[in-house]
């Protein structure tokens, strides 16, 4: 099947001619393609189109970037006229993001992704910084991103990402159930100050990689199965099990690898229901996110300013 079509029929079919709807005439159409529905933000209060994240939450499950807000009715603009991004759209889109990024949340989310991407901006000179994301699950399983922030600082730190979540707490979050990030130094307290409820999740993959980068090419294969066994187990127990045999086989080659320091925050996934824990043992349900993001600013390459940044994402 091709997109919903046996393989036969697609492969042979032709491309359609379409008839001019004013003359009926094939040959020559007068009359401009039809044009696509407008699709409405799954963000409240922001226009579709409007910034990757935007796209992004649209899009969840992946797809084309949205298209551009209905200039025609929202600015009363005709199409022989020039596209008004100089002054009142760009104007206007600022007023809804920073309307978007102040709104009050949930109380709840079962589980909250924090992660950041770097984007190159020039204050007096260019550097890269990075965009702190958190994106956000209900317990209904609904999605939400929650906001993105820009500190100006040239490297990603535990104390900026204390700063998101009292934000976070001060727009009306009260109770998290998991948190999952990387490794930052000072990530784990910074989450214990904010919400000393919540269960600190470690992405695994990152410990993967990190562990991989640690080790001779000809041991990758083998060793990225053995850690295999330990993320894909069915119980902490067997999990356990397999990290002694991490420990046994690897440890004293290479005694830098950190899962058995970080056991508890590696495998905490395993104390959630089974079918939610391919969901919640990575940062990846903010893959495709940090993806439509780097596919908009690669285009940029260096923005003016951070005002820039605000509006594109």
């Amino acid at each position: 099947m091709v997109l919903g079509f046996p393989v036969a029929l697609a492969s042979s079919r032709q491309p359609s001619i379409r008839a001019c709807p004013a003359t009926g005439d094939a040959s020559r159409c007068c009359c401009p393609p039809a044009r696509r529905p407008w699709l409405q933000s799954a963000v409240s209060g922001l226009s579709p189109g409007v910034g990757a994240l935007t796209s992004a939450a649209v899009y969840p499950q992946g797809g084309k970037a949205l298209p551009q807000t209905d200039l025609t009715v929202q600015f009363d603009w005709e199409p022989s006229k020039p596209l008004p991004f100089g002054c009142g759209y760009t104007t206007t889109i600022l007023g809804e993001v920073q309307a978007w990024r102040n709104r009050p949340l949930d109380e709840e989310y079962y589980v909250i992704y924090l992660d950041s991407t770097f984007v190159s901006i020039r204050r007096g000179k260019t550097a890269k910084e990075p965009v702190y994301v958190a994106l956000g699950v209900k317990p209904d399983g609904r999605r939400e991103i929650l906001g993105f922030w820009v500190f100006g600082s040239e490297g990603e730190t535990s104390r900026n990402w204390e700063q998101v979540l009292r934000e976070l707490r001060e727009r009306g979050v009260r109770k998290v159930r998991l948190f999952v990030t990387d490794d930052l130094p000072g990530i784990e307290e910074a989450i214990r100050r904010v919400f000393p409820g919540a269960e600190w999740q470690l992405c695994v993959l990152h410990a993967v990689r990190g562990s991989l980068a640690q080790v001779s090419k000809k041991d990758r294969e083998e060793l990225a199965q053995d850690l295999k066994a330990i993320y894909r187990a069915e119980s902490r127990s067997k999990a356990e099990q397999a990290l002694r045999a991490l420990r046994e086989r690897w440890g004293e080659r290479y005694p830098k690898l950190v899962w058995e320091r970080k056991a508890e925050a590696l495998l905490r996934f395993l104390d959630h229901p089974k079918e939610l824990r391919p969901y919640l043992y990575t940062t990846n349900q903010l893959e495709r996110l940090m993806k439509e993001v780097k596919r908009r600013t690669r285009v940029v390459g260096v923005f003016c300013g951070e005002t820039a940044v605000e509006k594109l994402l």
